[in-house]
């Protein structure tokens, strides 16, 4: 794992803090207008030093969100604030205190200031309080995580802390504190959020908890205040039939069939997709040896009860296996029930029946239907008052919604239940448009979530944001993350999940993505711009950021132009044509770059260690437009020595910074391309 590297910046002054109205639980209370703000005090210059104050009691994580922000007030003024555990501590209107949780002035203070509501459906689960009363900060929240959150609230908007990424954080050296007053609820979009990029695939909770991501993908430890559990099937989270029932368990010790795949024992064939019946089942395999899905009616009946005469069945399996994780997961609260991460399922003829009947996705709600409900009953039995929910997707051959081409339900068997979620998964959608964007080639996707709306109201949501197969290259999606989120909020989503690209740290745009992902979630009034300016201005240096900024505009600007055209925006290689994409072009794009690094070095008021990073981080982040110049040299005609020369380049830079991927699969690889240069 990176360690993240914290380097503080030249003294400025700050004069920016935060005051809002307390807000209501919903996604656009956030929008309503900011009263004035309320000068408190310096604190700096108060009689009686500040402190953190925590419960006699305190959690792990009250004790680590005091210690946050007695670390970054040293890092930003040099002043070490003392931590103290409450022991019926006197309320005071003149006391000087951060109180972080249920302190004894907390409660007073609540009671002169009036309703603080802290309840899950109020914070919608992670939100958090922070008010001011007297010359005193109080934080508090429904969620341990939620504590953490506010202290770093405390952090970013008192103190103008930044945490950009994993490996960089701003910290400004302040010799004035000024305090002003908050009185505000912060609630998140959505229950849960994250954006995946490698950082977060990587397991970086301190990255994660900053980020104020709560996700499955990355689970935090209680010093981080934890995460609302999911059930790791064996690190699997997402495709987890392939460990809740692992085809490995039956199959005929090491033996293979006359394709070379693991021989099945016969009785269990009938488990995973296959065609014919009986004794003459063939079993579908990917190229890789692994059966390509499982046989979602096996078990159950036409009529979608649970067939109990089957002695083995898929349905029976699934239960059984379920059972044991759900015991010997005693914290976890999400079960996903996860097809293979293919474009077909079975095609045997029960299950072509039932598609045809139910479509893709009816035919995985009737099955998971039936095992929650064998799954409740069992729990009911055995006296086991905990919540658990279930997650099914709809994704690729279970994205058709259960609604028939008539328009309606076909039956009662087709709607999820209570405890059960659908993860909707819009992978066929062009990610520069929200998927119900008029100028959206690709329909059905938004028109299959119409649909699910027809027999659900509780979803998670899994959107793309980037170019998979080739995710060095820049391609733009932050524009529509505010048309894509109110999308999802109205639906009912409760989980959004955004995946970039989770397998290469020197990817400037997704930790950017991230970053503006995350401050939308916490406040979506905040227009989109100004978010990339402040992660720029920051990272970059103030020196830097006008050519940064003029990148961003001609990128954005090429992208548009595509669009007018009537470019589909699918990520292929249709985005690379020399129409888009001209000689010149491509040279401006690097030569932004590269004016940021001369302006960089020619400040003479820069230490030689900030200059030094912020060189470093342009040019990681140069390593894409140096990438799109490369790769769009196989269209420039009369430029062989500088195409050697810009692969050269690119080369050195990638071997400076560790890259090690420009896209998945992992053949895309960096040694892919310094052997196909002969350069190393």
């Amino acid at each position: 794992m990176k360690k993240n590297v914290i380097i503080g910046l030249l003294s400025i002054p700050l004069l920016f803090s935060t005051l809002t109205a307390c807000q209501k639980n919903n996604s656009e209370s956030q929008s309503e207008q900011e009263p004035p703000k309320t000068y408190i005090c310096d604190m700096l210059k108060v009689d009686n030093p500040y402190s953190l104050l925590v419960p006699a009691s305190a959690t792990d994580t009250e004790i680590y969100a005091a210690q946050e922000i007695v670390t970054y007030f040293s890092s930003v003024t040099g002043v070490t604030l003392e931590i103290i555990y409450d022991a019926n501590t006197e309320f005071s209107m003149n006391s000087n205190i951060i109180s972080i949780g249920n302190t004894t002035p907390y409660e007073e203070a609540v009671n002169r200031h009036g309703e603080v509501d802290l309840s899950r459906e109020a914070l919608n689960t992670d939100g958090f309080v922070i008010f001011t009363l007297g010359t005193s900060v109080y934080i508090n929240a429904y969620k341990e995580r939620g504590k953490l959150y506010g202290a770093y609230e405390f952090i970013e908007t008192t103190l103008g802390v930044k945490f950009l990424n994993y490996r960089y954080t701003h910290i400004p050296h302040l010799e004035e504190v000024p305090l002003y007053s908050y009185d505000k609820t912060y609630v998140p979009m959505f229950a849960q959020r994250a954006y995946l990029n490698t950082s977060v695939f990587e397991h970086d909770q301190l990255y994660t908890s900053h980020m104020r991501f709560n996700t499955d993908y990355c689970q935090l430890d209680n010093l981080y205040g934890g995460s609302t559990r999911w059930c790791s099937f064996n690190g699997n989270t997402s495709h987890t039939m392939a460990e809740i029932v692992p085809y490995r368990y039956y199959t005929v010790g090491g033996q293979t069939d006359a394709e070379g795949n693991p021989l099945i024992m016969p009785e269990y064939r009938k488990i995973f997709a296959h065609t014919g019946s009986g004794d003459n089942i063939s079993l579908i395999w990917f190229y890789n040896g692994t059966v390509i899905d499982y046989c979602f009616t096996s078990g159950i009946n036409d009529d979608g009860s649970y067939n109990r005469n089957e002695e083995i069945s898929l349905a029976k399996l699934t239960i059984e296996s379920l059972k044991s994780w759900i015991r010997n997961n005693p914290d976890c609260e999400n079960f996903m029930i996860g097809q293979h991460d293919t474009e077909s399922g079975c095609p045997c003829d029960r299950c072509k029946a039932a598609a045809l009947k139910y479509n893709g996705g009816g035919r995985m709600v009737r099955f998971v239907n039936v095992v929650a409900k064998e799954i409740k009953d069992w729990m009911k039995e055995e006296h086991m008052d905990r919540e658990v929910n279930f997650c099914i997707f709809a994704y690729q051959y279970t994205a058709n919604s259960p609604i028939n081409e008539a328009g309606e339900i076909p039956d009662s068997t087709v709607i999820p239940r209570e405890d059960v979620y659908v993860k909707w998964a819009p992978i066929k959608t062009a990610f520069y448009y929200s998927p119900d964007d008029p100028r959206q080639n690709v329909k059905s996707e938004y028109n299959n979530l119409l649909g699910w709306q027809r027999v659900t109201n509780r979803f998670h949501a899994w959107t793309y944001h980037c170019w998979y197969g080739n995710s060095l290259w820049y391609y733009p999606t932050t524009h529509v993350f505010k048309d894509l989120m109110r999308l999802l909020k109205k639906a009912g989503v409760v989980y959004e999940f955004a995946q970039g690209p989770y397998y290469e740290y020197n990817l400037y745009q997704s930790d950017l993505d991230a970053y503006v992902f995350s401050k939308l979630c916490w406040n979506f009034n905040l227009k989109i711009q100004d978010i990339v300016d402040e992660y720029n201005r920051y990272y970059f240096g103030e020196d830097a950021f006008e050519d940064i900024s003029k990148f961003h505009i001609d990128i954005n600007d090429r992208y548009a132009y595509m669009a007018s055209l009537g470019e589909t925006m699918q990520v292929n290689n249709s985005l690379m044509k020399e129409e888009y994409w001209p000689y010149a072009i491509t040279k401006k794009l690097v030569s932004y770059f590269d004016s940021a690094v001369a302006k960089t070095e020619a400040n003479p008021n820069l230490s030689e260690r900030q200059k030094a990073t912020y060189i470093e981080n342009i040019e990681r982040a140069e390593l894409s437009p140096l990438w799109m110049r490369l790769s769009m040299f196989d269209w420039y005609v009369g430029v062989d020595e500088e195409k050697a020369q810009t692969a050269e380049r690119f080369i050195q830079m990638g071997n400076k910074y560790g890259l090690k991927r420009y896209g998945e699969p992992y053949e895309n690889s960096f040694d892919s391309i310094k052997a196909k240069y002969g350069i190393s």
